[in-house]
């Protein structure tokens, strides 16, 4: 614990120094600094800020999966279901009554807002989402085609 609240000083310590930083400290002096403040930690201390950094990062990822998530219109939602479950273009007209290219301009915009360009990434992205339980997903190779 009292590594904890060591670290917490470090990290307003190193606040202030990208504080003094945007207050036009030389960056060439922010590096010392910030040099002078790693030197000091100890391994316990490297090991929480680490973790916190990872602990953010992955709570970024989960903000920025929802917030594209939240892009999709109800009809991309029900394309990107269907596409984690291992349905192609074909598949996915059949089943909401749209034809093959009206599917795959769905799969193209849907690809789009999500910032991916494969079936396998936005079916992580679903899964993730819990939009699809991976249970549900086809295991056929063949069935993932688009």
């Amino acid at each position: 614990m009292a590594a904890v609240s060591g670290t917490r000083g470090t990290t307003l310590d190193n606040v202030q120094l990208i504080e003094g930083n945007k207050q036009g400290l030389k960056q060439s002096q922010a590096r010392e600094q910030l040099n002078s403040v790693i030197d000091q930690l100890s391994s316990a201390q490297v090991s929480v800020l680490l973790l916190q950094a990872l602990q953010m990062m992955a709570d970024d990822g989960k903000s920025a999966r929802s917030d594209a998530i939240a892009s999709l219109s109800k009809r991309e939602l029900e394309v990107l279901a269907l596409l984690a479950r291992g349905n192609n273009r074909r598949d996915i007209g059949d089943a909401l009554g749209i034809s093959v290219h009206t599917a795959a301009r769905h799969i193209a915009n849907m690809y789009a807002k999500l910032g991916v360009s494969t079936v396998a990434e936005a079916a992580n992205i679903a899964f993730h989402s819990n939009l699809v339980d991976a249970s549900q997903a086809q295991r056929s190779g063949s069935s993932l085609r688009q």
